[in-house]
């Protein structure tokens, strides 16, 4: 089963009478100035991904496993939090963005010159950089309280003491950092993503942070892991259960390779 987001869910606004006010406050997807939900936050695309998703649990066969797929658009451009999580930073200090020594040199890479013109990060003034910032920690933390909905119901249907449950993402966001926003680069705001894997009690491993360097085609092979599947000895990713110490990754694009072994990062332009 697929629900499409954004087209269920934009057909969902028009039935429950806002219509046309996905992005309403006219903001791209890739715009990056703070603004404000134009829906209240009952009908936005994450309260509607996690009501969807306890749909699921309540349809789904109880006499088999079941693999669930949650992907949210927040936290991501435009930086639109529904109220109250829009203010809800307002009151607090939080990091500066951080600009290496290297920015507005010679040394500068040209591709990233060329994706700081694009975006017209530049002309972003400290007080709108300020401001959007907070907008993505209140996205962030949007998503936080629904996803307590749904380990809510994890619980209460007695599915979480047998659910392996990751939080990941694609890819990071510049926020701001060497005057950049977006993805499309190797450092650290695009490329070091969060990767949160609990597992079920009866794996009696205990919490702990990993430092070797990981990446997303590792979670299926940890998933075929734990599931007792045999994996296919030839594909990427190796399972997060059984890491070796001396790990290195790399990785490239159309603008730059990296490889990196967590304590040093090479990136090559």
């Amino acid at each position: 089963h697929v629900t499409l987001h954004p087209n269920d869910y934009v057909n969902w606004l028009e039935e429950q009478g806002y219509g046309g006010l996905y992005r309403g406050h006219g903001l791209g997807g890739n715009e990056v100035y703070p603004t404000v939900s134009a829906v209240p936050e009952r009908y936005t695309h994450t309260h509607w991904i996690v009501d969807e998703s306890i749909e699921f649990l309540s349809q789904r066969d109880p006499d088999n496993p079941f693999f669930l797929w949650m992907v949210f658009e927040a936290p991501h451009s435009p930086f639109d939090p529904p109220e109250p999580f829009d203010r809800l930073y307002d009151d607090f200090d939080i990091p500066e963005a951080r600009i290496g020594d290297w920015v507005n040199t010679d040394s500068e890479p040209a591709s990233l010159i060329e994706q700081r013109i694009s975006n017209k990060a530049d002309r972003i003034s400290p007080q709108i950089l300020r401001k959007l910032r907070r907008h993505y920690y209140g996205q962030i933390t949007h998503t936080d309280y629904q996803l307590g909905r749904f380990v809510g119901e994890l619980k209460r249907l007695g599915l979480y003491d047998d659910t392996v449950i990751v939080i990941t993402s694609d890819h990071g966001e510049h926020l701001g950092d060497h005057r950049l926003f977006a993805k499309y680069t190797f450092l650290e705001s695009a490329a070091h993503i969060p990767l949160i894997l609990r597992l079920p009690p009866r794996y009696p491993i205990a919490a702990h942070r990993e430092r070797q360097p990981v990446l997303t085609a590792d979670i299926p092979m940890t998933l075929l892991e734990l599931a007792c599947v045999q994996a296919n000895p030839n594909a990427d990713g190796r399972s997060l259960l059984t890491l070796p110490d001396d790990r290195i990754v790399f990785g490239e694009t159309k603008y730059a390779a990296f490889a990196t072994d967590e304590r040093w990062k090479y990136v090559y332009y």
